[in-house]
């Protein structure tokens, strides 16, 4: 799991990257970190990234990570349904 400094430092790289760096290069790091460059996201202001602390920050809940968005829900019933299916 990242903690706040290994997040810092790959928002960092990204950044770098942005100002130094082609924009294929920009496309692979965003892709490898998961973390897409927004000039005015609150990872990239640096006031607001030292008292928000992320990704202790980050809210989580039950709807998005359960059963909307992608979340496991779905798999987990997926796969009950398909071993019922062949009962």
């Amino acid at each position: 799991m990242h903690t706040y400094e290994t997040t810092m430092h790959l928002a960092d790289q990204i950044e770098h990257v942005v100002l130094h760096g082609t924009k294929p290069e920009l496309e692979a790091i965003q892709q490898a970190t998961g973390l897409k460059y927004e000039e005015r996201g609150l990872l990239w202001d640096r006031p607001v990234r030292a008292t928000l602390r992320l990704p202790h920050a980050a809210y989580t809940d039950w709807m998005h990570m359960l059963v909307a968005s992608g979340g496991f829900a779905q798999y987990e019933l997926n796969q009950m349904v398909s071993f019922i299916r062949f009962i």
